[in-house]
């Protein structure tokens, strides 16, 4: 994905298998933003994402960090509407190491209080790579973040994530779920699912304005 100023970003997955990640991927931590240049998961089975931005001709490595914590993360898709970097996916939560930022008057979920389970994540950089907000998104359910794009109605930009989510027992909770202004959208605060093996989609909104005074 491009940002405003043709710069690239790439992510993807990596799992130590072995070597030394810290030898082998290139990272490039720029001063007071988040950085993580050491692969922290424990043996193959747990995978982190890494996460680079290039110059506009690729010639040079400007960002380059792993991100995640100790257990296994994946990213499923990054966007940008030029002045944000967007990044979702999913995670084993993970309370203790993974990347969390709460931002004034932004949708937060630590998870802290949740069963452990797998939970979908949002985070989201601006183009200097200053880490503005990262959150769960989930309950008491298994959920997956499966893409997401910015879109602008009315002067606001909006950013919108989907995916699905699996329950493992029969109290259906996805907490991050509302229609606050929107009274003639098709809003479904239930699940339909009826067993816990059963997947439910989910799509939410979050407004991207709040984070406008910090670029």
């Amino acid at each position: 994905t491009l940002d405003d100023d043709k710069n690239p970003y790439i992510t993807g997955v990596v799992s130590d298998y072995g070597i030394d990640l810290g030898e082998n991927l290139p990272t490039a931590c720029p001063p007071d933003v988040y950085c993580e240049e050491e692969f922290i998961g424990d043996g193959s089975t747990y995978f982190d994402i890494f996460l680079t931005k290039f110059n506009s001709d690729a010639s040079n490595l400007l960002y380059g960090s792993f991100f995640g914590g100790e257990l296994s993360t994946y990213p499923y898709d990054l966007v940008t509407d030029g002045d944000y970097i967007i990044l979702v996916g999913y995670t084993w939560q993970d309370y203790e190491t993974f990347p969390m930022w709460d931002f004034e008057g932004a949708y937060f979920d630590d998870a802290s209080e949740e069963p452990e389970e797998n939970a979908s994540f949002i985070a989201l950089w601006d183009k200097d790579m200053n880490n503005l907000w990262s959150t769960y998104l989930g309950d008491n359910a298994w959920s997956w973040a499966s893409a997401a794009n910015v879109f602008e109605f009315g002067g606001r930009r909006e950013l919108y994530v989907v995916g699905h989510v699996r329950y493992d027992n029969l109290n259906f909770t996805y907490r991050p779920l509302c229609n606050d202004g929107l009274p003639d959208a098709y809003f479904e605060p239930e699940a339909n699912a009826s067993f816990f093996s059963d997947k439910d989609g989910y799509i939410n909104a979050f407004d991207l304005t709040i984070f406008e005074p910090i670029i």
